[in-house]
């Protein structure tokens, strides 16, 4: 789940340009105030829910 971006601020004569990239899960499961757990939750459950549909469609 990795999310990239891009930021760009231009100066009258100088511009910067930040390019980056960060694991979205992860940075939500180790957080730690209240609602970073509850997105966790969701997140664990949705994946959860998600190895269950695909193990149903192959027949495990």
């Amino acid at each position: 789940m990795n999310i990239g971006y891009s930021a760009t601020v231009n100066f009258a004569i100088i511009s910067l340009t930040v390019n980056c990239d960060f694991d979205l899960e992860e940075l939500i499961t180790s957080c730690s105030g209240l609602l970073c757990s509850a997105a966790a939750r969701a997140l664990k459950d949705r994946n959860r829910a998600y190895e269950a549909e695909l193990e149903s469609i192959m027949g495990r």
